[in-house]
């Protein structure tokens, strides 16, 4: 019998409900503990990010005018996936040796407990905050675009080191977007990153005074 080789996954990117493959041609290796390639995922090149970003920016009007209810359950369907893929998931993640299976399983399990806590706050931040209006490759070649791009309106980064958070607050000051910059330890933290709170930076607040009495 001949021997067939297997059908390897092609990974692509995931921009605007489509999966293209990235525009540069390059891909970054992943190697296990032992240094065995064990995946391939895409290069993406500025190009990429500008593509991501006009398609993020065509969703939004959408999202933002979908009741808050909505917003809550897509977030909810998505935790619901994301459990459902949980296994897998980890496996991918131990995959590469820096994690070990529990490890893995932990940090899946936290990103699909963050998207049933935004679920949750989906309808209720807007009062906890007085909010009156609720609103992709190589980090280090993704920074200094992100920071000046003009179409991207805010930036949660974590982990980042010095030089790259000066780029980012540089660019926040030339074109007076959001930045909040947290270390990776604030970033693990659940209770601070499940708190209305966290994501106070990039909201619109507003306060409405009520008179009371004579």
């Amino acid at each position: 019998m001949t021997n067939r080789l297997p059908v390897l996954k092609t990974y692509k990117l995931a921009i605007g409900g489509k999966f293209p493959r990235t525009e540069s041609g390059r891909s970054i290796a992943l190697k296990d503990a032992s240094g065995e390639i064990v995946a391939h995922t895409c290069h993406a090149s500025r190009k990429d990010l500008r593509n991501a970003v006009e398609a993020a920016a065509s969703a939004q009007p959408k999202w933002a005018g979908a009741n808050a209810y909505l917003r809550g359950q897509i977030l909810y369907r998505m935790a619901e996936m994301l459990e459902g893929k949980r296994d897998e998931l980890a496996g991918a993640i131990s995959a590469l040796g820096t994690l070990t299976n529990d490890a893995a399983r932990g940090e899946v399990d936290q990103a699909t407990d963050r998207l049933v806590c935004f679920a949750g706050w989906a309808d209720k931040f807007p009062q906890v905050l007085g909010c009156h209006t609720p609103r992709p490759g190589q980090r280090q070649e993704r920074v200094s675009p992100s920071a000046s791009h003009r179409e991207i309106n805010g930036l949660l980064a974590a982990g980042v080191s010095a030089d790259q958070q000066a780029v980012l607050e540089a660019g926040a000051a030339e074109n007076l977007k959001r930045v909040c910059v947290l270390s990776a330890d604030e970033l693990a933290d659940d209770e601070a990153m499940q708190s209305p709170w966290a994501i106070e930076p990039f909201t619109e607040t507003k306060t409405i005074w009520h008179p009371a009495g004579a």
